[in-house]
């Protein structure tokens, strides 16, 4: 029986179906309730949705552009420290930095090999600061008095692209 007629039990005409229409009512309110929890839920899953949509996107994008610029270590131009570190580095890191330089293989202890497991796990801060300041009791001298900061920056650069 349709709820139409709790119109009717209302006014009086048909009390004994007082209870049906109560049930209907309950019915249409839970039906109402489940239409809303659904409108909820779907606008929840297009915001998830989007949310995961966003971060895929922004992983790619900044998977991209770190790949594009790789060579670059906190604004250093690699091309420009390969040319400083030819003049400069190659006599004991050698030319693919694997510290094999004419000098670097009778160093104790020897020049540094960027390509080794022990300098990839170094951090470009840690790098930075070895060119910079040197590495006490090595050979690895502080370039902070010939080089700028720029172009610590470039060599960095340049010994990050060994590390492969």
């Amino acid at each position: 029986m349709q709820c139409v007629t709790g119109l009717f039990c209302i006014r009086g005409v048909f009390p004994e179906m007082k209870s049906e229409v109560l049930q209907c009512g309950r019915r249409k309110a839970q039906d109402a309730q489940t239409a809303e929890v659904r409108q909820r839920e779907e606008k929840a899953m297009t915001r998830t949705h989007w949310c995961a949509v966003m971060v895929v996107c922004s992983t790619v994008w900044w998977g991209m552009f770190s790949m594009s610029h790789h060579v670059s270590a906190f604004g250093g131009d690699a091309a420009k420290g390969k040319v400083i570190y030819q003049a400069k580095c190659v006599t004991c890191h050698g030319p693919e930095g694997k510290g094999d330089g004419p000098i670097g293989k009778a160093l104790k202890p020897p020049a540094g090999d960027f390509s080794s497991g022990e300098s990839k796990t170094k951090s470009s801060d840690e790098l930075q600061d070895i060119i910079t300041n040197g590495k006490p009791k090595t050979a690895m001298m502080a370039w902070n008095k010939q080089l700028n900061e720029a172009e610590i920056q470039d060599v960095l650069a340049y010994v990050l692209t060994l590390r492969n």
